[in-house]
């Protein structure tokens, strides 16, 4: 009798993860859609070759999390962990890729918010990828306890969720209201 309770537990466990991974890339699609993803529908000024390849790095870790969440949720913990190297270069790359963005656009003057000088909008992403290292170095260091290492990996992905968030809200309090702070 008891077996059927961890079971339905289990079951939820993994509908959990499976849902929240779809979750990130719905947010992360809504925050950079009008500036990336569907750009050539908002805009034709063309997109400098560092910014494609940070995209293109950091979708590439949201692809790899779903896949990656679904194979556990599937019992294949054996593509899975293979897998998971993959996850360690794409994690690196985008700490990389990530701080050098970063730095080269604050030095550009970039902010998705026109009040905050570029300088002080630099400690966003900076923080981001700093949280972002610490929680995946620990899931990788965890990586033998599921238990531990699911949840950091979700924790290290989810962390860029305020980031998108703060695109896409800034940008529609912009356009709902053009003369606002926002």
């Amino acid at each position: 009798m008891q077996a059927a309770p961890a079971l339905v537990r289990k079951r939820r466990e993994r509908t959990f993860y499976i849902g929240m991974s779809v979750a990130v890339v719905i947010t992360v699609f809504a925050g950079f859609s009008r500036t990336y993803y569907l750009r050539p529908y908002f805009t034709s000024a063309p997109l400098m070759p560092l910014l494609h390849l940070h995209g293109l790095v950091f979708t590439s870790w949201l692809v790899l999390f779903v896949t990656q969440t679904t194979l556990v949720a599937a019992h294949r913990t054996d593509i899975h962990r293979r897998l998971g190297i993959l996850g360690g270069i794409i994690a690196t790359l985008m700490i990389l890729i990530g701080v050098s963005t970063a730095v080269i656009r604050a030095k550009q003057g970039a902010t998705p918010l026109p009040d905050i000088s570029p300088l002080a909008f630099l400690v966003i992403p900076l923080g981001d990828m700093f949280v972002f290292g610490i929680l995946i170095g620990a899931g990788f260091y965890f990586r033998r306890r599921p238990d531990v290492h699911k949840r950091l990996m979700m924790l290290a992905t989810i962390s860029f969720w305020p980031r998108q968030l703060l695109d896409c809200l800034s940008r529609s309090c912009r356009q709902a209201h053009p003369h606002s702070l926002v």
